[in-house]
């Protein structure tokens, strides 16, 4: 197996945890002889939480047996373990006795382990700024940017900017949780989780053409198309260097328009979030303004 755990590589229960070192498959007779030690060896104090589940059968062929007739029946379970993947935590012990009772636990794996305790590093502390003598206060908007049905990741280059840079976008990155700033001098990216912006709404400022028609809380921007994403999402690049998630439109759908990379769009963006958009017009190149 190739490739180190990006899901389940971080303490989320309890302080202490047995983190595998290496790839392997690990039967479920194994991950409940590990747990059976821990308990045994803490004489059932604290709390034990186990972090892999065996959920992948493993077929076998009777021995001596001709080729043919079908698939073996599932002799076991196992659970697919990369490398930095979280085995079983463990809370409400001394670190000394978590530290011996994954001593026991980890003899009956087989693979490499190390024992892992919590970070208070993994921890992201936000500081929001509030002016006094205000007429309007400020709007504190968290916006969540990638779903569990579509995961949104970017690279230190391409990490969207809120609010003209005002704004906090949040990410995942293999070195924990980091802000835009963070991630852009470390020259790391990852998956965005959100973004935090604080403005108010006399600071924000509409440079493009408003249509005929449209709602006061919707503003159109000229952008272009730089990647294309699964499900009819695209990243666009305003005219004023932000950059927006563009979904295509229902009208722009009906009408099988084909965008691409390269083209140039008219976006519609709420003054609300301006992380997100909805494609709405594909321009001509004798209706751009290059």
């Amino acid at each position: 197996m190739k490739g180190v755990s990006y899901r389940g590589n971080r303490i989320c229960f309890g302080k202490y945890a047995l983190q595998a070192l290496e790839p392997a498959w690990i039967t479920s007779r194994q991950i409940e002889a590990g747990r059976r030690a821990m308990t045994r060896y803490a004489r059932r104090g604290g709390k034990i939480w186990v972090r892999i589940f065996p959920d992948k059968p493993v077929t076998l062929r009777p021995a001596e047996t001709r080729m043919g007739s079908g698939k073996g029946s599932p002799e076991y379970w196992v659970s697919v373990v990369k490398p930095d993947r979280i085995l079983y935590e463990m809370g409400g012990v001394s670190e000394t006795v978590a530290r011996a009772a994954m001593e026991i636990a980890a003899r009956k794996m087989p693979i490499r382990t190390k024992f892992h305790r919590e970070n208070n590093k993994d921890f992201l502390v936000l500081t929001l700024r509030h002016r006094r003598n205000r007429k309007r206060a400020y709007r504190n908007i968290l916006k969540r940017i990638s779903r569990p049905g579509l995961r949104i990741y970017s690279n230190s280059q391409r990490i969207p900017r809120i609010s003209g840079g005002i704004g906090v976008v949040i990410l995942s990155t293999s070195r924990g949780i980091m802000t835009d700033r963070e991630a852009r001098l470390e020259r790391i990216g990852g998956e965005i989780l959100g973004g935090l912006s604080n403005v108010t709404p006399p600071t924000l400022v509409n440079t493009s053409r408003r249509l005929p028609g449209m709602k006061e809380q919707k503003l159109i921007h000229e952008g272009l198309i730089t990647e294309s994403l699964p499900n009819g999402m695209f990243w666009v690049r305003l005219d004023n260097e932000d950059l927006v998630l563009g979904y295509v439109s229902g009208r722009i759908r009906r009408s099988f328009i084909r965008i691409l990379p390269g083209d140039r769009v008219k976006i519609e963006v709420s003054r609300y979030d301006s992380t997100r958009g909805r494609i709405i017009y594909r321009l001509r190149n004798k209706d751009s303004n290059d």
